[in-house]
């Protein structure tokens, strides 16, 4: 099943989290921003994206997550900016990181290395019988498409921000 197809079968549910939009009701200024600050104005056609997480609590779409059916792309200031294909993803692992000041951060490790910082999916919502964390619906959305490993343990602490792979 492609992910464009598990979109909308998850649409309702996916709806339901306040931080994601869902391809065709994304705005196209909120995602025009998006692919200047993640660096990938001349390489992301903006009607591939399927799914966007914008963290900013105005809805600038300048910080976040972005998913096409190939790729996954991330930006945030204490996280920095990633791209990985979606077939290069093995695992995934929903968790909560502590800032030095400490705040406490959701996001998703994916592959033991990369974090993407996704603060606004605190959010839980209703998955059959169970309240679910929004960062946890997320990945399974993922896992569906990738057949990576979801990594529930937490996390060894992995120190303080910022945490880029270099």
């Amino acid at each position: 099943m492609t992910l464009r197809e598990q979109i909308e079968l998850d649409r309702d549910l996916l709806d339901s989290i306040s931080d994601i939009s869902l391809y065709p009701n994304i705005k196209m200024k909120r995602l025009e921003r998006a692919r200047k600050t993640y660096g990938l104005a001349n390489s992301l056609d903006v009607q591939q994206v399927l799914l966007m997480v914008d963290n900013t609590i105005f809805g600038s779409g300048k910080q976040g997550l972005i998913v096409t059916e190939q790729e996954l792309h991330a930006f945030t200031n204490i996280c920095g900016r990633f791209s990985i294909r979606l077939d290069d993803i093995d695992s995934l692992s929903p968790q909560v990181r502590k800032t030095s000041f400490g705040a406490t951060i959701p996001g998703i490790v994916i592959n033991k290395g990369y974090f993407a910082s996704l603060p606004g999916m605190v959010q839980t919502v209703r998955v059959g019988n169970y309240e679910q964390s929004s960062v946890v619906v997320l990945c399974l959305l993922l896992k569906n498409r990738t057949r990576c490993e979801i990594e529930m343990e937490p996390e060894e602490d992995p120190g303080p921000p910022p945490w880029y792979l270099e």
